[in-house]
């Protein structure tokens, strides 16, 4: 989810490498915004583009800069925030944790993995984590009084349908 990767078949030489998520979905479903700012305009094309693809996205993945801007879409006019405003409460709540569109409600997920330039929002059941080899401990040879041992497994990531998830790039 860190980086845009397309898979590797591998050889001899070359491991293989899984698509990233990014390489996985459609390049429709991208609205990139190169050179400018990340909108919430943007933020709600890829929610229509997932919708009339047929999907009902409900989390959007975001770094840790793009969360403080989607915590300042409840800037615009006519937004409300439920605030305590007990005696003994002092606290000061500026984020976005369910944010509710006309395609549905979408969970905002902070991740600080993602590339900090994307906003992936998806449905969870459009991923799939396939198995290829399982997790196995092997032993190898010896040295001195130290037992080596390598872990070996291949796991890759599977989305079922490309036009089911979408990224909000930009710069």
């Amino acid at each position: 989810i860190g980086v845009n990767q397309a898979a590797v078949v591998g050889t001899n030489a070359v491991a293989r490498q899984m698509a990233s998520v990014r390489a996985q979905v459609n390049a429709g479903m991208i609205t990139a915004n190169a050179g400018a700012a990340y909108t919430e305009a943007n933020f709600l094309t890829v929610l229509q583009n997932c919708y009339a693809a047929g999907t009902d996205p409900s989390v959007a993945m975001c770094s840790p800069t793009d969360s403080l801007v989607i915590a300042d879409f409840a800037k615009a006019s006519g937004r409300l925030r439920e605030i305590n405003t007990g005696t003994m409460d002092r606290t000061i709540v500026n984020a976005v944790d369910l944010y509710v569109s006309p395609f549905g409600q979408v969970k905002v997920v902070l991740n600080r993995f993602i590339r900090a330039q994307d906003t992936l929002i998806f449905e969870p059941d459009m991923w799939k984590l396939c198995v290829l080899r399982p997790w196995t401990r092997q032993t190898l040879a010896k040295t001195g009084d130290n037992p080596l041992k390598m872990l070996v497994g291949e796991y890759s990531l599977k989305h079922k349908n490309w036009g089911a998830s979408g990224i909000v790039a930009h710069a």
